[in-house]
């Protein structure tokens, strides 16, 4: 307990939090007896900071505050949702600013541009805007439009997954539909951040760059990769990888990020300025990535977990890795606790908290059993296949939980197919860079993509063709999630004391 308390302090102020989330989401407990507790546990802890005593109250306080925290942003968004509901329905005008980047989806029969909007008071919140045509707007414009206000569909309906429950733990209750023939009127007031509205606009010009140098598909695979915007991917193309358990890579992650990190560190190292300004150089371009990819959820934690790994080298401070991933954990769900139910939240931490846990005690075992390899190649094989098996097993039951899915081929499918995408980025970020330096480059940089491009989508669709590779299985409970994981920590406890 005193190591978890020293080394890993984050660990269990993360797990208290996360409890504390779970009651004030669930339980009807009413916002002043949660503020009341959280007080009462501060006046505690600043009479009696004994150990373990002191500690104990510490804990208990982190758990006030996440339920306090929770109860006051539903209790806000309740007050949101009553505000709006009286125009449900009808047609109205709501006025606000652009508060995200517009993207434009052409579907069958029809352009829609989606955007979230922010409204100017009285009104307070954010509604999500349909526009049933295409339209020239951008982040910060002030907009004046007229449509009819209603509850977002639930796409996820008899399944474990609601898109209305994820807008609203996100605080969008509403969605606005604007018919095509509706004037936009532009107050021509520009709102929102100058950093963000510069971001945005890079990606707009990186948007229009990859569209103009590569087929339909082919930027919309390259736009997954390196801006967040999966809006271009076509459906065969995100089952096969789906199929294959590798759809992580089309939604800027952990593994996006480190990827860009590595890039950054290895560009930035032949510059001859101090390991320390590097180390913050890197941290201020993943900060204007994550801001100019669109701040999705994924991103923001990846984006966290790499600046606080790199400030752990420049503050010299030993870094463990649980404790940093607690920490991430923990600065997103100050902000958002909500994001707590979130599907992908839980899967991308749950990802990086088994790499870490189960391939040191996996790999005791093989070499145990069958000694180490003899060469490079073998162990690099042996590790990867580690890592791989790794995360399948230790996500394995969320993703049967909430997709009713197994894919088997994904241990083998994450040997290759990563590898092949990284290498897809560094061309990506070549292309990025040279269209502002030389056309020439950039176009050999463009067609090399594009033959990797093309391959990678082969191989990935062989993967998914392996027989019995993907199965769908029955619902599962939740018992059996609960279940899997007592037994799946049951043995990494005995393989950590045989250590």
């Amino acid at each position: 307990m005193k190591q978890i308390y020293t080394h890993r302090p984050f660990v269990p102020i993360t797990i208290m939090f996360c409890i504390g989330i779970i009651a004030g989401y669930y339980l009807s407990v009413p916002i002043w007896a949660w503020v009341v507790l959280a007080v009462t546990m501060l006046l505690g802890c600043m009479l009696s900071l004994s150990y373990p005593f002191g500690k104990f109250l510490i804990l208990l306080l982190i758990f006030f505050c996440g339920a306090a925290h929770t109860k006051i942003l539903l209790q806000a968004n309740q007050a949101d949702q009553l505000t709006q509901n009286l125009w449900k329905g009808q047609e109205v005008y709501i006025e606000g600013f652009v508060s995200s980047d517009p993207v434009i989806k052409h579907l069958r029969n029809i352009d829609k541009t989606i955007f979230t909007l922010t409204l100017f008071k009285p009104m307070r919140g954010e509604v999500l805007v349909n526009i049933f045509s295409a339209q020239q707007v951008s982040y910060g414009d002030s907009l004046r439009l007229k449509g009819k206000l209603s509850r977002p569909m639930n796409f996820g309906q008899g399944s474990k997954f609601s898109y209305r429950t994820y807008l609203e733990n996100s605080g969008i209750l509403y969605c606005l539909n604007v018919k095509k023939d509706v004037e936009i009127k532009k107050s021509g007031r520009i709102q929102g951040n100058g950093l963000v509205r510069f971001a945005y606009n890079t990606r707009q010009y990186f948007r229009r760059i990859f569209d103009k140098n590569f087929s339909e598909n082919e930027s919309g695979l390259v736009r997954a990769l390196m801006l967040g915007d999966r809006t271009g991917v076509p459906y065969f193309i995100s089952d096969i990888f789906r199929k294959t358990g590798t759809t992580h890579i089309l939604a800027i992650s952990g593994f996006n990020i480190a990827v860009l990190a590595l890039m950054f560190l290895v560009i930035l190292k032949f510059a001859p300025i101090h390991r320390n300004i590097i180390m913050t150089t890197v941290i201020v371009l993943l900060i204007f990535y994550m801001v100019m990819s669109g701040l999705s959820a994924s991103v923001v934690r990846a984006s966290l977990m790499a600046s606080i790994v790199l400030l752990s080298f420049i503050i010299e401070r030993p870094k463990d890795h649980l404790n940093v991933v607690a920490a991430a954990a923990f600065a997103a769900l100050a902000v958002t606790p909500l994001v707590l139910f979130d599907i992908g939240f839980q899967l991308s931490f749950g990802c990086v908290i088994f790499l870490i846990i189960l391939p040191p005690r996996i790999k005791v075992l093989t070499t145990k059993y069958w000694g180490e390899p003899k060469t490079k190649f073998g162990k690099w094989i042996l590790e990867a296949l580690i890592l791989s098996f790794s995360v399948w097993i230790g996500i394995l039951p969320a993703i049967v939980y909430y997709f009713n899915s197994i894919s088997f081929v994904s241990i083998f499918a994450n040997l290759l197919i990563p590898t092949m995408m990284s290498g897809a980025m560094f061309l990506a970020m070549g292309v990025m860079v040279f269209s502002f330096i030389s056309a020439y480059v950039m176009n050999c940089f463009v067609i090399v993509l594009k033959l990797l491009l093309n391959v990678t989508i082969g191989v990935t669709f062989l993967f998914a063709q392996c027989p019995a590779g993907f199965v769908q299985i029955r619902e599962q409970s939740l018992w059996f999630v609960g279940v899997y994981y007592l037994m799946l920590f049951f043995v990494v406890g005995i393989l950590y004391k045989n250590e």
